[in-house]
């Protein structure tokens, strides 16, 4: 069934982003260590300062490092340790993990349920960041915040075009067509690209943003597409979680992403038992307890 051309709204990506800038903005705390990671003389004590002087993101962010999801030797007990084994750059992508959830937990959207919503982003997150290391992908954090975040632009659209998304999530779960393409046939944009555009409004990085823009159309994500294949499987995983088998992935798998990953059935078999040992874990540590409750 396809969906006609909405009169309803006019309104671009860049629109919902922009008219919503406060109601999505990040905290402070992670907005002061983004300028200070623009200096190119910080130091890690001087970073490390700067978060720690929130406890409570100090505290999540030391059971995000210290958990199975990253798997690191021995305990990880301040922020400069942490520092010290991931890096800068990777201290601040999961800083990001750390307060996403938390920055959009009382938005009000009635159009889908949030804790669906954020666990199906868990499970991407972990199923990306597993499918980074098995293609020896560097710095494979960036993949697990990648998964978190890659579908945050169905909260802008959920909360601003309630009766719009109410409609086309209605028509997805008829079967005739995915969401995205939907979306795509009656706003001329979907969901991805407005995920795209607020990341740019956080000055995410452009890898980031990519993956977020073309988790469904890798095959458009020029210089980045093995990190938007990556992601495009880890959104399929994420779907087919509840399912038996996996022969449905490789049906609507873009061709090209199977290929440049190698995957396999087993292979997909493999990275999703992986994911499913890692999820209840990153659901504990990232998730408020209102969004853990089991589909």
């Amino acid at each position: 069934m396809s969906v006609a051309p909405s009169r309803v709204t006019k309104k671009r990506p860049e629109d919902l982003v922009v008219e919503n800038e406060r109601l999505f903005a990040l905290p402070e705390a992670y907005i002061r260590l983004q300028e200070k990671m623009q200096d190119p003389n910080v130091s890690i004590n001087e970073l490390a300062r700067l978060v720690s002087q929130d406890t409570d993101i100090t505290a999540r962010l030391l059971r995000l490092v210290n958990g199975p999801v990253f798997g690191f030797q021995g305990r990880v007990d301040t922020v400069t340790r942490a520092i010290a084994l991931i890096g800068m750059r990777e201290l601040e992508l999961l800083l990001l993990a750390t307060v996403a959830v938390e920055s959009f937990k009382d938005i009000d959207v009635d159009v889908a349920s949030m804790a669906t919503f954020w666990q199906h982003s868990v499970f991407c997150a972990v199923s990306a960041q597993t499918l980074a290391k098995r293609a020896g992908v560097l710095n494979p954090e960036r993949l697990f915040v990648a998964g978190l975040l890659h579908d945050i632009g169905a909260l802008v659209m959920w909360k601003e075009m309630s009766v719009v998304a109410a409609d086309l999530l209605t028509h997805a779960a008829m079967g005739s067509q995915r969401l995205h393409e939907l979306e795509r046939a009656r706003l001329g944009y979907d969901h991805g690209e407005v995920g795209a555009m607020l990341m740019k409004l956080w000055n995410l990085p452009i890898s980031l943003q990519m993956m977020a823009a073309h988790h469904h159309t890798p095959q458009l994500a020029e210089h980045h597409l093995l990190d938007a294949s990556i992601m495009h499987v880890a959104d399929l995983l994420a779907e087919a979680r509840d399912l038996p088998h996996y022969e449905a992935v490789e049906q609507i798998c873009d061709p090209v992403a199977w290929r440049l990953l190698k995957l396999s059935q087993d292979s997909l078999k493999t990275i999703t038992g992986e994911a499913i040992m890692q999820f209840m874990d990153a659901v504990e540590m990232l998730l408020p307890e209102v969004y853990r409750s089991h589909r």
